[in-house]
């Protein structure tokens, strides 16, 4: 929505517009205080906010800088992979699991994008458009039969993931990134193996694993890395008091990035979470910047 795209191009100097109009649920960017050594008053505190903006718990996602904070929230659950390869996987359990063909077919689209070289900005919305044209449309054709096959395409997540959900997998996606060259102009990456590995995969059926690590009322937590080209309805960015100067420095540096990548991922509304030590200076910036302060 336009206050958050406008907190966004404050951060880096962009001057990018809204593609749609905000609806009726409270929207924009907000930060809000909290002690870091009492994440579960935090996480309760948004659970009450979705609940009283109607905001259902699977449209948000409590954003985190590392694995370490994820852990401290989730207890240290299974954990889907990383990179394409975490995307993949979390398609695979909501077709076969949840029987969320849709959501699914997000998550494919962000693994897609991870595995291809210098796709345009806006694929991934012109992908799930009302009527994509041109490669983008045969992009989504393609994409929809790998991920609506467990027999030739994205395979079943009652395989063991580690041993051999992934092993197939790889075999399977250099099949489909050979398709997309042939079928449009998106290219695979040099690095595109990289990108689809094995690290932090558990070696049980991805059935049986948690969905992408939640916490006690359902909602999603992951790190930002991990949500790399999602557009999420609700975001909570649990932020330091260094990343939250890095991110009014702009896109400079690796933490600013992290930053940026964790405040564009809302579609809706953004809560920038302040720890309760941040002086008068640093919210007055992040005020300056287009933030305002969340009153209950």
């Amino acid at each position: 929505v336009g206050s958050i795209i406008q907190v966004s191009n404050c951060l880096v100097g962009a001057e990018s517009t809204p593609f749609r109009e905000p609806g009726s649920r409270k929207h924009g960017a907000y930060y809000i205080r909290y002690d870091e050594t009492n994440l579960d008053a935090l996480l309760s505190t948004f659970t009450t906010i979705l609940e009283a903006n109607n905001y259902a718990a699977r449209e948000a996602v409590v954003l985190c800088r590392g694995n370490v904070t994820v852990d401290r929230i989730t207890g240290g659950r299974a954990n889907f992979g990383q990179g394409a390869t975490g995307q993949f996987a979390r398609a695979a359990v909501l077709r076969d699991r949840n029987g969320d063909i849709a959501k699914a077919f997000e998550f494919i689209i962000n693994a897609a994008l991870k595995l291809l070289d210098d796709t345009p900005d806006t694929l991934r919305k012109d992908v799930l458009g009302a009527a994509p044209v041109g490669d983008a449309k045969t992009l989504r054709r393609v994409l929809w039969t790998f991920l609506r096959s467990a027999v030739t395409g994205l395979p079943d997540s009652k395989l063991p993931a580690k041993s051999q959900w992934h092993s197939t997998l790889k075999i399977r996606v250099d099949v489909l990134l050979t398709t997309l060259a042939a079928t449009t102009g998106y290219k695979r990456s040099a690095s595109w193996t990289n990108n689809l590995t094995v690290a932090k995969l558990a070696d049980i059926p991805l059935w049986e694993a948690d969905l992408g690590g939640k916490d006690a009322s359902g909602i999603r937590v992951d790190t930002v890395h991990q949500v790399k080209g999602e557009g999420i309805p609700v975001v909570l960015y649990l932020a330091r008091t260094a990343d939250l100067t890095n991110l009014l420095d702009g896109a400079a540096t690796e933490v600013g990035r992290v930053g940026y990548v964790a405040v564009t991922r809302a579609r809706d509304l953004l809560l920038l979470g302040v720890p309760k030590t941040s002086k008068k200076p640093l919210l007055d910036a992040l005020e300056g910047k287009g933030f305002k302060a969340w009153i209950n």
